[in-house]
């Protein structure tokens, strides 16, 4: 049996990260970062001999660690190497006082899919993405607290938990929408009671049960949508 090392990542480790992410065959975003993706979050370095595999962890302010970038080379595919992230992910999770673990997951990503579910993952929320925002120039800031999960940057906390304010809620007529402050071209509808056109530029994030009401909304390519998976961890 091959002997697997978990290990936290140095600065030194950023061109195999790179490599891995190229070859591993997802959208690219992490080379598209470059080295900035090592300043935030843990990221956890898989070695077999060489490092072959690594996953960031984020400490979100809801008491949750967000699972991002999940990358194991193909070379080394088959040999139990995101098991062994993950499970090293939930005990460091665990070991920084997090109450769930969530992941975002390309719904046709069924490696990922298989993963999640695998190390008890269920599926929480269903999210479609659209190019473009909604006008919210007549809405009206809300102190309102809403018991759901909210993008903040591509990462999913739940909204009522969060124990500091990352983002604004603008309402107007029964209609609500979440604008994280470090991504404010990035829009998440919270409730809906009526069609809502977009307008060019932004990113629109829509829960499942309002997709219908988005009008004329064309969805992001490549990234249409998406499942958040999560594990209670107490």
């Amino acid at each position: 049996m091959v002997e697997k090392k978990i290990r936290l990542a140095v600065d030194a480790d950023w061109q195999h990260i790179s490599r891995i992410s190229k070859a591993s065959g997802y959208m690219d975003y992490i080379n598209n970062i470059g080295r900035a993706y090592m300043r935030d979050g843990t990221i956890l370095v898989c070695d077999i001999d060489v490092p072959c595999g690594f996953l960031k962890i984020e400490m979100l302010p809801d008491a949750s660690a967000w699972l991002s970038g999940i990358r194991v080379d193909p070379e080394h595919w088959r040999m139990g190497i995101g098991d062994s992230l993950t499970n090293a992910a939930l005990v460091f999770a665990i070991s920084r006082g997090a109450s769930y673990a969530r992941m975002l997951i390309h719904s046709e990503n069924q490696r990922s899919v298989s993963l999640a579910l695998k190390n008890g993952f269920v599926q929480k929320s269903l999210f479609y993405f659209y190019e473009g925002r909604p006008d919210t120039t007549k809405m009206m800031e809300s102190g309102k607290q809403y018991d759901a999960l909210v993008n903040v940057g591509w990462r999913f906390a739940n909204h009522a938990k969060m124990k500091e304010k990352l983002g604004t809620v603008l309402t107007n007529s029964g209609s609500s929408v979440f604008i994280y402050h470090d991504h404010e071209e990035t829009f998440h509808f919270l409730e809906m009671n009526e069609e809502f056109p977009l307008l060019p530029n932004g990113i629109t994030c829509v829960p499942d049960h309002l997709d219908s009401l988005i009008k004329n909304g064309k969805k992001l390519e490549g990234f249409e949508e998406a499942l958040v998976y999560e594990k209670p961890l107490i």
